[in-house]
């Protein structure tokens, strides 16, 4: 009975605690001193949270712990499985990108060669502005005058070298026509032309048919470029005649989505002489 009005009494004090006060209580896990209750309230509340605590702790043991421990192992090791073949992938990204640069250097440097040799190289088919005649032991020559219209003598610096001979290496071309009996004539120049995004599975002897084709009467010659891993289309070198380079220049004469352009000859391959010729 005794206990009973104890439990009465604590009901009767906690029923004049508003609600902030037991908000406090819980938070705090005991009553403030400034809240004026029984003795047995107190000691009953603080007996309550630590009995509550403990049953918490015993949760809590040390199987759970391990079995926690073994979860958070697994997760770790699935992040380090996935952040390894993303950094396998990133490796073999990387190589690539390296393969293609060091290609494009190559490409540089070659065609840099390229271009300072055609401009080292004289080109005969260029028509050279004819120069001033020199009379031997005079100062003067006789030269047109541009803005009279008639020929004048003009005062010029004589000059302490002629054009280079052969044997001081110059070049030069021949001129003379030969006959049919002979042996002895010059190569025919011929065109030199690379073709591109060829379908896969097409061979230099179906291009070879192709354009005998369209020109019976000349000859070419098809040789398939290496071709990259993976690549989706082929490339080939064409030689022809030069005199129907005109011709086949022409988009029309090509099948839709082949790309015609100059072949540019690289180190260890023959220069050409002029323009798409050799």
């Amino acid at each position: 009975m005794a206990c009973a009005l104890d439990v009465s009494k604590m009901r009767s004090d906690l029923n004049k605690l508003n609600k902030d006060v037991l908000i406090d209580i819980i938070v705090n896990r005991s009553i403030p001193d400034r809240i004026s209750v029984s003795d047995n309230m107190r000691k009953y509340i603080k007996n309550q949270f630590e009995e509550k605590f403990d049953e918490f702790y015993d949760a809590t043991s040390s199987n759970l712990k391990i079995s926690n421990e073994i979860d958070q192992l697994k997760c770790n090791l699935k992040i380090s499985i996935v952040e390894r073949n993303a950094l396998q992938r990133l490796v073999k990204e990387l190589e690539n990108t390296t393969k293609n640069q060091e290609m494009l250097i190559d490409l540089l440097k070659e065609n840099r060669k390229s271009t300072t040799a055609e401009l080292v190289e004289p080109n005969h088919n260029v028509a050279t502005p004819q120069r001033p005649v020199m009379i031997p032991g005079r100062k003067s020559v006789i030269g047109h005058n541009k803005e009279a219209g008639s020929v004048s003598s003009m005062k010029v610096r004589t000059p302490t070298r002629s054009i280079r001979s052969p044997s001081e290496g110059g070049i030069f071309q021949g001129s003379s026509i030969v006959t049919a009996d002979q042996s002895f004539a010059g190569a025919v120049r011929r065109a030199w032309l690379h073709v591109g995004r060829v379908s896969l599975g097409t061979d230099a002897k179906s291009i070879e048919n192709y354009l005998k084709g369209k020109f019976p009467s000349n000859s070419f010659l098809v040789e398939p470029l290496p071709v990259r891993e993976n690549a989706h289309s082929l490339s080939f070198k064409v030689s022809s005649e030069l005199s129907i380079l005109d011709d086949l220049n022409k988009p029309e004469l090509w099948p839709r989505g082949v790309t015609i352009r100059r072949f540019k000859f690289f180190r260890g391959q023959r220069k050409t002489e002029g323009s798409n010729s050799d």
